[in-house]
């Protein structure tokens, strides 16, 4: 399977963990009632003649498929959290489906005599509508259809005469109709919830847009700030802040206007915009202001200064302005022995766009450095 649907919107790894757990809470209640057979047979309807001992029953219906389920699922739980740890949701569902539809496969071969528990090859089938993506439903649909199809023509025929007749022509026609029926309803489920995400998901970005430059906001720069910050010391991997200012933007918008002055902003994004590549991310802080969070270092981050200055100043020149619009820059590396904190480090990336600011003619960069207070 290709990537999740919602995989970048949504936290399915907290979903992949719930569902192990409930199946953990699932197990333990088909283990409780084969024990609780077990002991009706044993101290009140008795065992019958055609039945088998007590200790071969015991082995067959209860202990067998208990420690068979346990591995089973054991191995699945290892599986998703190492893909939780590698940020992998497809193999997450994936693994959670494979090792349901085993579980399901379990229970039908010790269960077989018994014609309704074929159902539960339809679990997989509800388990994948967690992930809100029509593959994971088609793969359980067709993984389920076809284990159960192999068990009726392929299993059931070594089995007693008496057994294969619970699965007869018109119950195989009836179950394979009811995963059918089962499959259509749940694109319909999908349909809906798709919907919904999306809609949520149009809501949130709405939310942590800038309405003029279509830039995440003041509060998404945090969010992600920490969440860089957190990933620096969870997997060391290093990043910088660049903080931008539009020099004399007060002035640009007392002497031509606001209108102008949007149009000064917006060209900034765009030169913005078309010097960053995908890995870099982008807001607008508040007013003139502009920041940018990238995996560059301090000297790849200079580069990337020199290069949106150099397409702001050109991009400037289509508003026929008599003046030429500059930026100025503060640029600070995160170094974990430096900074507690988000509110440190933002303050020595102020600070070097303090620095820079104060130069003649503004129109520059500053990168922060340990003799610089912050």
């Amino acid at each position: 399977m290709k990537q999740l649907k919602y995989e970048h919107a949504i936290n399915f790894s907290r979903w992949s963990r719930i569902s192990y757990k409930y199946l953990w809470i699932c197990l333990t209640a088909i283990f409780l009632t084969e024990l609780s057979i077990f002991f009706v047979k044993l101290f009140i309807t008795g065992f019958s003649q055609h039945e088998l001992p007590i200790i071969n029953y015991l082995q067959i219906y209860v202990i067998r498929p208990t420690i068979i389920n346990i591995l089973v699922l054991c191995a699945a739980s290892v599986l998703i959290e190492y893909f939780i740890k590698k940020a992998n949701p497809t193999m997450q569902s994936l693994v959670l489906l494979i090792a349901t539809l085993t579980i399901c496969i379990n229970l039908v071969f010790v269960h077989y005599v018994v014609c309704t528990i074929y159902a539960v090859f339809c679990i997989p089938i509800l388990i994948s509508l967690l992930y809100i993506d029509k593959k994971p439903l088609l793969f359980a649909t067709v993984s389920s259809l076809l284990s159960y199809l192999h068990f009726c023509f392929f299993i059931l025929p070594l089995k007693p005469e008496a057994a294969r007749a619970d699965q007869g022509f018109m119950e195989i026609i009836s179950m394979v109709a009811l995963m059918s029926v089962l499959f259509i309803l749940a694109r319909i489920v999908l349909a809906c919830l798709s919907y919904l995400v999306d809609h949520i998901i149009s809501k949130s970005i709405q939310v942590k847009q800038d309405s003029l430059t279509k830039l995440l906001n003041h509060a998404s720069f945090y969010e992600q700030l920490t969440l860089f910050i957190q990933n620096h010391h969870q997997k060391n991997e290093g990043f910088s802040l660049i903080i931008w200012d539009i020099d004399n933007f007060k002035y640009l918008n007392d002497q031509f206007g606001h209108v102008i002055g949007d149009y000064a902003l917006l060209c900034f994004v765009h030169a913005l915009m078309n010097c960053i590549d995908k890995d870099d991310q982008a807001f607008r802080y508040g007013g003139e202001e502009f920041t940018i969070l990238t995996h560059r270092n301090a000297a790849e981050t200079e580069h990337l200064a020199r290069q949106i200055r150099a397409e702001f100043e050109e991009r400037s020149l289509d508003l026929s302005l008599p003046v030429t619009l500059t930026v100025s820059a503060g640029i600070c590396e995160f170094d974990s022995d430096s900074f507690l904190g988000t509110h440190e480090f933002f303050a020595a990336a102020d600070k070097a766009l303090y620095q820079a600011k104060q130069s003649p003619g503004k129109n520059t960069y500053f990168v922060w450095h340990a003799g610089v207070d912050v």
